[in-house]
C-alpha cells in the first residue's frame, strides 16, 4: 500500500488520549502515514487538506494482536469447549493435515479480513512453510509473521536452527509493514538442543549487528549513537523476534515437573518423543532459562500455569505476555495470574489465539472477557493492553498503539460514542461495541457498510 503524501484531518466526535482523556470534537492530522497533530476539530479545521468526518465514533488506536494462528480460521465453532487440551491439540494436528493448501489460504485471507473489522491495524502471525506471508503480500495491515517450527528429534538440531534462520533471510522484510521473526513451538514440541541451538544462533545474530550498529556512522552517514530515539522498526537486521508458547497447561507442566501425564502419553503414543527424554524436574519457564532462549525477549503466550518464580524470571528477562482470556474460556481453565504477572513486573497484553479456541478474532471481545474476568483493570488499562503494551513488544514503542504526533497514523473508530471526557467500564460491560472504520498509515482500509 502506497503511503498518502497529502495532508488528512480525521475528525471523530471523541478522540482517546494517550493520558486516557478523551478529547471532545476532536481532529487528528496526518501526513504521509504520520500524525502530525492531534487537537480540538476547531482548531484544525483551517488547515488545508482533506477533512473526513467519521462522525459520532470513538477514535481509539489501531489495536495490535500479539498472537493469533490465522491459518486455523475455518476451524471456528468446529470444535467444542474442553479441558482436554492435549485431546484438542491432537484434533488439530489432524485437521491441520487433511486442511489443503487452497482451505488454508481462504483460512488466512478470511482471518485477516476479520482482523481489519475488528480494529485491528498490527499483528503478529504465527506462520508455517510462510504460507501466511505469501498469501498476505497486499493486505494493508502491519503484519509480524513468526515462523513456527516444530522438532523434539535432539540428533536434526542444528540442521533444524540453520533452516529456521535461513527461511528468515530469504524473507522480505518492509519496516513496519513486513516483518518477520521466529516462533519455537512450546517446550513440550521443541526439543532442548533445538532451543539451545536457537539460542545461540539468535545470539550470534545479536552479536553482529551489535557489532554493525556500534560504529560511528550508519550507512546514510548519520550517527547512531546521536539518534538514540530510533526505533527498531528501523533496524531492517535486528535479531528476529521471538514468540513462544509456555505454560499453557496443566498437563505441560506436569510433563515437565514429573515426566509423566497425558502429554506424555500422547507424545509416545505419536513416536515423537525421544525414548532418551528425561524430565528437566522444573517448570517450563525454568526449562527455557536453562537454554538461554529467553535471553532474547519476546512475547510469551498464555502463561496461565506460571507461578511466582516464573513470573520473576520472565520479568527479568523483559519477556511480555499475551493473554488471550478466549481461549482460557475455551479450555475451561483456573482463574489466570494477571494480577501476579504484573506485581512481578511482567508487561500483560490480550490476544485472540486462534479461532479454532475461540468464538472469532474480535480483539474487543478479548478487552470485553478481561474486563469481566478482572474487576479492578480500569479502561486505560484495558486499552493499553490491546495497543501500547504489545505494540512495545513487538519492537514499536515509537510508532505503533498511540494518537500522538509522531505515531503511524493508525485508528480504529468505534460506536457507541460514550460521553463526557472519561471512558467508563461500562463501555465493556454493555453492549459489544462497534467497530465502524480502520485506518491504516492515514487511509480507511476497512469501513462499516450501511
Amino acid at each position: 500500500m502506497v503511503l498518502q503524501s497529502r495532508s488528512i484531518v480525521f475528525r471523530a466526535r471523541r478522540v482517546w488520549q494517550s493520558d486516557g482523556v478523551l478529547l471532545l470534537d476532536g481532529a487528528v492530522l496526518c501526513r504521509n502515514g504520520r500524525i502530525e497533530a492531534v487537537a480540538r476539530y476547531a482548531d484544525l479545521r483551517q488547515l488545508k487538506g482533506e477533512v473526513v468526518d467519521l462522525g459520532e465514533v470513538l477514535l481509539l488506536p489501531g489495536f495490535v494482536n500479539a498472537h493469533t494462528h490465522l491459518r486455523l480460521t475455518h476451524l471456528c465453532g468446529k470444535l467444542r469447549p474442553t479441558k482436554n487440551f492435549v485431546g484438542w491439540l491432537a484434533r488439530i494436528a489432524l485437521r491441520s493435515r487433511l486442511s489443503s493448501r487452497t482451505t488454508l489460504r481462504r483460512a488466512i485471507a478470511e482471518g485477516a479480513r476479520q482482523l481489519l473489522a475488528g480494529g485491528v491495524t498490527a499483528a503478529v502471525d504465527i506462520d508455517i512453510e510462510a504460507l501466511a506471508a505469501e498469501t498476505l503480500q497486499k493486505s494493508p495491515l502491519r503484519l509480524v509473521f513468526a515462523h513456527e517450527c516444530i522438532s523434539l528429534d535432539p540428533k536434526r538440531a542444528a540442521q533444524t536452527a540453520l533452516r529456521m534462520m535461513n527461511l528468515l533471510e530469504k524473507q522480505e522484510t518492509i519496516p513496519l509493514r513486513r516483518c518477520h521473526g521466529l516462533a519455537p513451538h512450546a517446550p513440550y514440541s521443541v526439543s532442548r538442543e533445538l532451543w539451545e541451538a536457537l539460542a545461540k544462533k539468535i545470539g550470534e545474530r545479536k552479536a553482529e549487528e551489535k557489532r554493525r550498529w556500534s560504529r560511528k556512522d550508519k550507512p546514510d552517514g548519520t550517527d547512531v549513537r546521536d539518534n538514540l530515539s530510533m526505533s527498531m522498526a528501523s533496524m531492517p537486521s535486528f535479531p528476529p523476534f521471538l514468540t513462544l508458547h509456555l505454560a499453557e497447561s496443566a498437563d505441560e507442566d506436569e510433563m515437565f515437573r514429573t515426566g509423566r501425564g497425558r502429554m506424555v502419553r500422547w507424545l509416545r503414543l505419536f513416536r515423537v518423543l525421544p525414548c532418551t527424554w528425561q524430565p528437566p524436574r522444573c517448570s517450563p519457564v525454568a526449562f527455557l532459562e536453562r537454554t538461554g532462549i529467553l535471553d532474547t525477549p519476546g512475547i510469551a503466550a498464555h502463561c496461565g500455569c506460571a507461578d511466582a518464580a516464573d513470573a520473576a524470571v520472565l520479568a527479568r528477562r523483559g519477556w511480555t505476555v499475551a493473554f488471550c482470556p478466549g481461549t482460557h474460556e475455551f479450555f475451561r481453565r483456573p482463574p489466570y495470574p494477571l494480577e501476579m504477572l504484573r506485581r512481578a513486573g511482567v508487561p500483560v497484553c490480550v490476544a485472540t489465539d486462534s479461532a479454532a479456541s475461540n468464538t472469532g478474532l474480535s480483539l474487543m471481545e478479548e478487552m470485553r472477557r478481561a474486563a469481566r474476568m478482572f474487576p479492578a483493570l480500569t479502561p486505560r488499562e484495558i486499552i493499553e493492553m490491546a495497543t501500547m503494551i504489545p505494540a512495545r513488544a513487538i519492537g514499536w514503542a515509537a510508532d505503533a498503539g498511540n494518537i500522538t504526533p509522531g505515531y503511524c497514523a493508525d485508528f480504529s473508530a468505534w460506536t457507541p460514542c460514550p460521553e463526557g471526557t472519561q471512558l467508563e467500564r461500562s463501555w465493556f460491560d454493555g453492549p459489544s461495541p462497534r467497530c465502524a472504520a480502520t485506518i491504516i498509515g492515514g487511509e480507511v482500509v476497512w469501513k462499516k457498510s450501511g
